[in-house]
């Protein structure tokens, strides 16, 4: 009977318990007050040909800011980022960037990127790209057939600030700088007739921008003439042209405009109304002809004097009046008139007084050059040069009409030569 009583008693006791702590409160399950953000960094540059190649940015440096711009995480690469990078709720942006940050130096692409911002709430997990780009700018340096025929030795220096990198005559690695101003400064050697050796230094100035790659060429016709430092952006996203030179920009050099197209003999207009010349700008930088002179069979006979520009590549229409087509870009009169069976027309630096300036352009057309009747002859768009413009071989009848019902193609691309 007693061991009866004390089971009971377990019993009653184990339940007693059991119902305790049945009616204890129980602690909730936890909650993050946590987040987590993916980092992805992304980079690629564009290189010749428009070829677009990835960049291993294993190594780049990551920080993660708040939208504030106070540091939160800071990972010396990528690669000892965890991932995900544990955050309180917030807003965030990241940013990375290579590690290998130079002012000037060769070969060395520097990049640099940030995320948009991002808004964490607690147990969220979020993913975030970095697009980073070009940080520096490109630029290369070339040498004309000109410098490398005239000059013994060249170099350019480039700087920005304190620091430089020489190209030298042979040097054809691609410079990287910071974004900012450049100073470029060319050092030519030419030798002396009575021995010995003296240099000509021109030098100038680049607004550099980040992504953009300057190609560089200098240029000289002779020791003593103007030299000129010419800068194109290989870039299609802006376009911009620079041009340094010695003489606060004088006047064109030698073969930089040419004579493109001739129309002596029109048959819609007479000859008064109807006869023009085509000019066209071989170089990258804008051409004003204003003050140039116009030469038959070598004599002056008319100095341009409005400002007529011609852009790169680009065309400028001369004419007796202005009903000779629907492109005239300016009217020379009565000073210059093309005979049928040839003559030699120049285009001519002023000089001094006009008589004394250095040739441009010259065409010779009376002998191997072909015979038009109400048509122009025009150059051949593959032999757009100085001295190809000289070969009558280069030249055809123009068979494409035009306003006046004549043909040709004033102030636009020449038709194929067949």
């Amino acid at each position: 009977m007693s061991k009866q009583l004390n089971y009971a008693n377990h019993l009653i006791i184990s339940l007693l318990i059991l119902i305790l702590f049945a009616c204890e409160p129980q602690p909730e399950p936890e909650i993050s007050s946590s987040a987590h953000l993916n980092i992805d960094v992304g980079a690629s540059i564009t290189v010749e040909e428009g070829r677009t190649t990835a960049v291993n940015t294993d190594d780049f440096v990551v920080e993660v800011y708040q939208s504030d711009g106070t540091l939160e995480a800071s990972f010396a690469s990528a690669l000892e980022a965890p991932n995900p990078v544990p955050l309180a709720p917030g807003e965030y942006y990241v940013v990375a960037y290579s590690p290998n940050q130079l002012p000037v130096a060769f070969e060395n692409p520097e990049f640099w990127g940030q995320s948009p911002t991002v808004t964490l709430t607690a147990g969220q997990n979020r993913q975030v790209l970095v697009p980073c780009s070009l940080a520096n700018a490109l630029l290369v340096i070339q040498y004309s057939d000109r410098v490398l025929q005239t000059f013994s030795d060249y170099q350019t220096i480039v700087s920005r600030g304190n620091e430089s990198i020489t190209y030298s005559s042979t040097e054809t690695r691609t410079g990287y700088f910071m974004p900012g101003t450049l100073a470029i400064t060319a050092e030519l050697t030419y030798d002396l007739p009575s021995g010995g050796s003296d240099m000509k230094t021109i030098s100038g100035n680049l607004e550099a921008e980040a992504g953009h790659q300057y190609t560089v060429t200098v240029d000289a016709t002779d020791p003593l003439s103007s030299t000129s430092i010419s800068i194109e952006v290989d870039e299609s996203v802006i376009q911009e042209e620079v041009l340094i030179t010695d003489d606060n920009g004088g006047p064109p050099m030698d073969g930089s405009i040419i004579i493109s197209e001739i129309m002596y003999n029109p048959t819609a207009l007479s000859d008064t109304d109807g006869e023009w010349i085509e000019l066209y700008n071989t170089t990258n930088q804008m051409i004003d002809i204003n003050n140039l002179v116009i030469w038959k069979d070598q004599s002056p006979v008319h100095t341009i004097n409005a400002s007529v520009e011609i852009q790169p590549g680009g065309f400028a229409v001369l004419s007796r009046s202005n009903t000779a087509n629907d492109q005239v870009d300016y009217v020379y009169g009565s000073d210059l008139s093309l005979n049928n069976t040839g003559a030699e027309i120049a285009l001519y630096t002023y000089g001094s007084d006009g008589t004394d300036g250095s040739v441009i352009s010259v065409v010779d057309y009376s002998t191997g050059f072909p015979s038009a009747d109400g048509a122009s002859i025009s150059l051949d768009p593959d032999f757009l040069t100085a001295n190809d413009a000289q070969i009558g071989s280069n030249w055809c009848a123009s068979t494409i009409s035009f306003n006046t019902g004549d043909f040709g193609s004033p102030g636009s691309m020449n038709e194929d030569c067949l």
